[in-house]
């Protein structure tokens, strides 16, 4: 059975979390900032962190990806539709921010989406842009856990009004990727609190506003 656990980083509170098997095989996902202390909790746990997964490459969720894949060498995969993020401080909207955000492109982009096996980890790949154009969400059926990035967050939604992402599209994967999960989905969002989607369809306005 998986467990998730979660750090939360940098100035603008992103959660960075791992999923792992009691073997202490592990995914690490969307390392934002303060490596360091990534890498320390990371090893305390001695988990051993086969593969770096992005939900997007915003930089408060990649600012710590150069520091965190060196240490622990191995591949990173993110959408194969943000693939110039990694390098563009506009895309990656840190130009807009205290620090500009400049790092090594992923080893792996997913070109296709759905059921994947990635280190003996099944999980699936659903498309959920609007927030940014290449959002992805990592859900893993067996466990009903879902890593949603900036789509979904407990009681809201993730932003619209920033370069690159587009109402309509969220409104769209709100309702085909995310709304049609079972409601007892642990959702683990990158900013705030975990949530239950069953929750969400009760309280979160923004589902009843976009659905």
């Amino acid at each position: 059975m998986l467990q998730v656990a979660s750090q939360t980083v940098g100035i603008l509170e992103e959660n960075t979390y791992i999923v792992y098997r009691p073997d202490k095989q592990a995914i690490l996902f969307d390392p934002g900032a303060n490596p360091d202390r990534l890498l320390k909790w990371i090893k305390d746990n001695e988990w051993q962190v086969q593969a770096i997964f992005l939900t997007h490459c915003h930089y408060d969720h990649i600012g710590a990806l150069d520091a965190v894949r060196k240490d622990l060498n191995v591949a990173v995969y993110a959408s194969a539709i943000e693939k110039e993020y990694f390098q563009d401080p506009v895309l990656n909207l840190s130009s807009t921010g205290p620090y500009e955000v400049i790092c090594q492109p992923a080893d792996y982009y997913w070109e296709h989406l759905g059921k994947q096996n990635i280190a003996d980890f099944d999980f699936e790949i659903r498309p959920v842009p609007g927030h940014s154009p290449g959002s992805l969400m990592y859900y893993f059926d067996a466990d009903q856990l879902a890593i949603s990035g900036d789509v979904l967050f407990k009681n809201s939604v993730g932003r619209t009004d920033l370069l690159g992402s587009n109402p309509f599209d969220l409104q769209k994967s709100l309702k085909d990727q995310v709304m049609t999960l079972p409601n007892e989905v642990m959702v683990c969002p990158g900013h705030g609190p975990v949530t239950t989607l069953g929750l969400e369809k009760e309280t979160n306005p923004f589902l009843t506003t976009f659905i």
